[in-house]
């Protein structure tokens, strides 16, 4: 268990700060916890790559969706990894359950990997008071609000997927997740990433993208190594995150 000053909590090479919004609407509560990495570690996305552990994030309060910004693939001696390094903010969202609509702390359970040559499980509880109304100092506001600005926006008629499939694959990997990208034409020239995650199932272990352009479409194409068959994942949610410069692009689609 981390060290833990309340909003903050400590371990070896990570701290995590948590970071209540004021409230705008009766049920719900929005929060960002900032997490400052030491040099060469990392944590992950809901896709971790080779290894790793994904985020995961509870509040007896209420329901608590997690957001996360668009990750990279990082490739270093300890692996493959979707996630982030340094450190990153996470916005989540806390829909308040009936008895907890006036509270006015909200309480949070955290576990989320950190690793480099060695891997630790970063398990804090964390606890924070919801500011009133205009009390947030400007600074802290800004950084609460960026860290909802950075996230990835909505798929657009400009940029968005179409045409998923996913199938058993005669390559090194069990499957592979197929998907066409609508894109701008000003957005074509530049390379495109894609991340992939079926969430809350560790089955799904997604490898880095390959890209061909043919006429006005993208055609992407993403090794899944699993030992379930594509049944397994028939009907169930895919979290699809496309990132072309500094246009990122995420949305929930269902697998055929």
């Amino acid at each position: 268990m981390a060290m833990s000053a309340e909003n903050v909590a400590e371990i070896d090479h990570a701290t995590a700060t948590l970071v209540v919004g004021e409230k705008s609407k009766e049920d719900t509560l929005q929060a960002v916890v900032h997490v400052t990495l030491a040099d060469t570690f990392k944590t992950y996305w809901f896709m971790p790559g080779d290894g790793g552990l994904p985020p995961y994030f509870s509040s007896p309060q209420g329901k608590t969706h997690i957001h996360l910004p668009a990750p990279k693939r990082i490739i270093d001696e300890y692996g493959n990894a979707v996630g982030y390094k340094e450190q990153v903010s996470i916005p989540l969202t806390v829909k308040l359950s009936d008895e907890q609509i006036h509270a006015n702390r909200l309480n949070l359970n955290m576990t989320i990997g950190v690793c480099a040559d060695i891997c630790i499980p970063f398990i804090a509880e964390l606890s924070a008071d919801v500011p009133q109304s205009g009390t947030m100092m400007p600074r802290q506001k800004f950084k609460f609000d960026d860290a909802f600005r950075a996230l990835p926006a909505p798929f657009s008629e400009a940029f968005q997927p179409h045409s998923i499939a996913l199938k058993t694959n005669d390559g090194p990997t069990d499957l592979q997740l197929t998907f066409n990208v609508k894109m701008s034409d000003e957005m074509k020239s530049g390379s495109l990433s894609a991340f992939a995650a079926v969430r809350d199932d560790g089955n799904f272990f997604s490898h880095a993208s390959t890209v061909k352009k043919t006429g006005d479409e993208v055609q992407v194409a993403i090794p899944v190594s699993s030992a379930m068959g594509v049944e397994h994942f028939s009907g169930k949610s895919l979290t699809l995150v496309l990132v072309s410069g500094d246009q990122a692009v995420e949305g929930v689609v269902q697998l055929p």
